[in-house]
């Protein structure tokens, strides 16, 4: 963190320790037996379990709404409608594969498809908690107003020539973070 606070590393890193921490505090206050900590503790879980829940439940249509948001603002190309295209997997074609398996296929054909399909979709949603989780992270850390130099990522010209709705808005956190300097 210290080094690159920017890595999927670090979403990777923070989302182990979350788990092993809660599944350490479970063992523990399962063999202390002590009722009222056990209650809080359960009750903490649910509270953090709901919103993350109702996260992924919505997660097709978060997609959806960040690929018409890009839609709008930016050039139509394949590397901008990944999300949209995720949206679309996740809230109509997993749906559909689910209804379908059992009736239309044979059990070896369903097996097939929970042997190579599944772990594919937990491989997805795996490194997409550890970005999210590497984007909190970023965002909780702030830089210091001492800089000597800003580095603006690129995005691509509209044209060749013309400045990107992304390029403007990354050109414009630059520059009001070089206002706050010293």
């Amino acid at each position: 963190m210290r080094q690159n606070k920017f890595r999927l590393l670090n979403g990777v890193l923070a989302n182990f320790s979350v788990v092993l921490t809660g599944m350490t505090l479970m063992f523990l206050i399962e063999l202390l037996n002590i009722q009222w900590l056990r209650v809080i503790f359960y009750a903490i879980f649910v509270i953090i379990l709901i919103p993350l829940a109702v996260l992924y439940s919505l997660l097709g249509i978060l997609l959806l709404w960040n690929a018409l948001t890009v839609w709008h603002r930016e050039s139509h190309t394949l590397g901008n409608m990944l999300t949209l295209l995720l949206g679309i997997l996740i809230i109509i074609v997993l749906p559909i594969m689910r209804a379908i398996d059992s009736k239309l296929l044979s059990d070896q054909a369903v097996g097939l498809y929970i042997t190579l399909v599944e772990p594919v979709i937990l491989y997805l949603v795996f490194w997409f908690l550890a970005f999210i989780t590497s984007f909190i992270l970023t965002r909780l850390y702030r830089p210091k107003y001492n800089q000597d130099y800003i580095i603006v990522l690129g995005a691509g010209l509209l044209n060749g020539k013309d400045v990107s709705p992304l390029l403007a808005s990354r050109i414009q956190i630059a520059l009001d973070f070089a206002n706050k300097q010293f």
